[in-house]
């Protein structure tokens, strides 16, 4: 369905506040292609991007919502880390953002379900809540999210009586009364495509210190080392416009020089599936083992789902969602054995057998 006219039918309401298709809007897609037969979905998108056109090749409706040019340019300046930010965010939000908060009121006239996904859309639909209460679901796939916003979407679906909506119980400790959905994703692996040349170690996210390249770069070192004759993947590139996110990709740069890594570690680059030649499913089917290497806890994990299903050896994070409901096994497959000692012990390695699926 191509971009409409918005309507005030009932139904459910879907408040975006970025036009890009990362993990999280992947995920929420899923799940609302797997639950609801809702004629009358509608979304509000900021822009048009790659988001927009999958909701359109779903045949669902879409319309833009007026960004605000104030929030973002706060927002990019790393806005939100402390309570000074707060005080300057959050008034400033509201205050230059109210046209857009009132023509976001009117658009939720009639909606059975307004679900909100994003930090813009968080924020201004805070300000709703007193009156949407029960029909306002907050969408959590991000762990991404500041420390004040989280305790405001608690402390106000607390009083107003909204949801709150998670896909892994590491997210939904964050927030008081957090209903966890996991994704409905089929782990059945694919036969395994690889050749019999040198072994390949995967790494897919976008840069950010908290996704672990350097931790990547540094196995691999240790790996070379150890004698595991492999190729090192790094797929992904800087998707926020903060500069922090950008300095922290030129130091990995640094540090893959630094380690003598050249010839051996390979960028990729932004890569997806829509579009991008070789794609994610493309490289992954060429990979022997997936290293998801975030530090924190995160969402569902829809990176290692996407490894498993390639019939890839995975290892990620003991605290990643994907761990709540696959098997974890306590030590790696040979020939990765070695790398058991020279990852910290909260790396582990999942298969796609299920303890436990739920939503």
């Amino acid at each position: 369905m191509k971009h409409a006219r918005f309507s005030r039918a009932s139904g459910t309401l879907v408040v975006c506040s970025q036009p890009h298709l990362g993990g999280g809007e992947l995920s929420l897609l899923e799940d609302l292609e797997n639950r609801a037969s809702d004629p009358s979905l509608h979304f509000l998108i900021p822009s048009r991007g790659k988001l927009s056109q999958a909701v359109s090749e779903k045949g669902w409706s879409y319309s833009f919502l007026s960004r605000n040019p104030v929030f973002d340019r706060i927002s990019q300046r790393d806005s939100g880390k402390s309570f000074f930010s707060l005080a300057l965010f959050v008034p400033a939000a509201m205050l230059f953002g109210m046209v857009g908060v009132v023509r976001l009121a009117l658009r939720c006239r009639g909606r059975d379900r307004i679900l909100s996904h994003g930090l813009r859309s968080h924020v201004q639909l805070l300000v709703l809540a007193p009156a949407l209460r029960e029909r306002l679901i907050f969408d959590i796939r991000d762990f991404i999210q500041p420390l004040w916003l989280r305790k405001m979407i608690s402390a106000v679906a607390r009083v107003c009586g909204c949801r709150i909506r998670v896909n892994s119980h590491a997210v939904g400790r964050d927030y008081s009364r957090a209903e966890v959905v996991y994704p409905r994703v089929k782990f059945t692996p694919s036969p395994a495509t690889r050749g019999k040349g040198r072994l390949v170690m995967t790494h897919v996210a976008f840069f950010a210190p908290y996704k672990g390249q350097d931790l990547f770069l540094l196995t691999a070192r240790k790996a070379i080392d150890a004698g595991i004759d492999a190729d090192f993947w790094l797929v992904g590139d800087v998707i926020y416009p903060q500069k922090v996110y950008a300095q922290y990709r030129e130091s990995v740069y640094r540090l893959a020089k630094n380690l003598n890594l050249e010839g051996r570690v390979r960028f990729w680059g932004a890569v997806d599936d829509r579009g991008s030649s070789p794609s994610v499913a493309e490289l992954l089917a060429g990979t022997d083992l997936l290293l998801h290497c975030t530090r924190e806890p995160e969402p569902f994990g829809r990176v290692i789902v996407e490894g498993i299903r390639a019939g890839c050896e995975v290892i990620c994070h003991r605290d990643s969602g994907a761990c709540e409901t696959l098997r974890v096994h306590p030590d790696f497959v040979t020939p990765f054995h070695a790398l058991r000692n020279f990852l910290p012990p909260e790396f582990v390695r999942v298969t796609s057998e299920e303890k436990r699926l739920s939503g």
